[in-house]
């Protein structure tokens, strides 16, 4: 099962709220979605900060604002700045024995399995890199619509 971050769904969020209101304070955004905490909120605005998705400026009339248009950003892009490069892991490769010899590295079930793996992450990285934050914001637009 692929496993998405709390700190990436939560960046994702952030990102909804700025590129819907062009720039918004994180107690804004803590306002509309209570369940996150202001500070766990700096953590990630200041990751996205870094790899030059958002900008913050302080002040009146400060907040976030993206730095590139919605359609430049791809969930490539978010997870990999929040998630680091592996979108999949796996560790199975430290305990792993080629049961005729005993020795790792040379064991063609890794090096099956690892294809296996690469094979995936591109896939997911295609479609991640294909999805960008203006859909995200049209799909919840269109979601916002269908619910009232």
């Amino acid at each position: 099962m692929l496993k998405i971050s709390e700190k990436t769904n939560f960046g994702i969020f952030l990102l909804l709220a700025i590129a819907e209101n062009e720039a918004i304070s994180l107690h804004d955004v803590v306002k509309r979605w209570p369940f996150m905490s202001q500070g766990y909120l700096e953590e990630i605005a200041a990751t996205l900060k870094k790899a030059g998705l958002i900008v913050g400026r302080k002040g009146k009339g400060g907040g976030y604002r993206l730095t590139k248009s919605m359609k430049a950003i791809t969930m490539l892009d978010v997870i990999r700045a929040l998630d680091g490069l592996a979108i999949v892991e796996t560790s199975t490769h430290t305990k792993m024995r080629d049961p005729s010899t005993g020795s790792g590295g040379t064991f063609v079930g890794w090096c099956v399995s690892r294809r296996l793996w690469g094979q995936v992450q591109q896939g997911i990285e295609k479609t991640l890199r294909a999805i960008t934050l203006a859909d995200l914001v049209r799909e919840s637009k269109k979601y916002a619509t269908t619910r009232h």
